[in-house]
């Protein structure tokens, strides 16, 4: 749980994003806003653009929004050029809300949530190295190993597993945090991973913008000194390319996590070089 109130974690957030230059943001939820959103709307605080009903059943009219604040459907809101940051104010829905607006987020808008610890749990970003040992098997393993080198991971999306291994891992290993993404969602699937996953791998979808992830890196406090994110395709990043370009040597890689879903992509992050140890 956050140690701030939702109303003041809601309230921060918008404040970060318009440090980060967004000036027109849309709160984004499933199908019903949370009541304590609604109420911060009725009394003018929250100084937004527009609403993102991201759910299938028809926009609802929400007679507690003030009338001049329009309520848009991921379809209507890749044509509302206003916006340019949304903020997701619905935690239960927060991982499905993304693949919704994903035809939005491909504008490379500002995507955050409105409470960092939906991304990090506040007792996972607390834990010191003797309680990250005893918490999570794979840093035991990493701590009894002696390995102390880098973590690489390959397929981040908006950092679901990413953020948290940082925080479990910081204290035991020396090296970097590496993200290799697209940020600009899948490349093109063979027609039998699109056919096998019932349409669900398409070209562009799980996508999750640089800036984004960056800004969320940001927010969570993460040490941007040790953060190396390497954004594009592999073909690009990867085939061709010696690891030394991105300061990677022989038995330099402690921790490498491959969640690429597509054969190919996965085939050209094992075909690359450094081997851990």
């Amino acid at each position: 749980m956050s140690a701030l109130s939702p109303v003041k974690e809601l309230q921060k957030t918008l404040a970060f994003a318009r440090s980060q230059g967004a000036k027109h943001i849309a709160l984004c939820y499933y199908d019903r806003l949370p009541v304590f959103v609604t109420l911060l709307l009725r009394l003018g605080n929250l100084g937004v653009t527009a609403l993102i009903q991201a759910g299938s059943e028809p926009v609802a009219l929400n007679v507690f929004v003030p009338r001049n604040l329009p309520i848009l459907s991921p379809e209507a809101a890749c044509s509302f050029k206003q916006i340019d940051a949304i903020v997701v104010v619905d935690q239960s829905n927060f991982s499905w809300i993304l693949r919704l607006i994903e035809q939005v987020i491909q504008r490379d808008l500002l995507v955050l949530p409105a409470d960092p610890t939906w991304i990090v749990q506040s007792s996972i970003a607390s834990l010191t190295q003797q309680t990250a040992w005893r918490e999570s098997v794979p840093v035991e393993y990493v701590a009894r190993s002696g390995l102390s080198g880098h973590y690489l991971e390959f397929g981040t999306f908006w950092g679901r597993s990413f953020f948290p291994a940082y925080f479990r891992f910081r204290h035991w290993l020396k090296g970097d945090f590496y993200a290799f993404d697209s940020f600009q969602g899948l490349p093109k699937p063979k027609e039998l991973e699109t056919i096998t996953t019932g349409g669900d791998f398409r070209e562009h979808t799980y996508n999750f913008g640089l800036n984004s992830f960056m800004a969320l890196s940001e927010m969570l406090k993460v040490d941007q000194e040790r953060l190396k994110v390497v954004p594009g395709f592999y073909a690009e990043t990867l085939v061709g390319q010696p690891p030394s370009l991105y300061g990677l040597e022989p038995a330099s890689v402690s921790v490498c996590v491959i969640d690429c879903d597509l054969y190919e992509s996965t085939a050209q992050v094992l075909e690359c070089k450094p081997r851990g140890r």
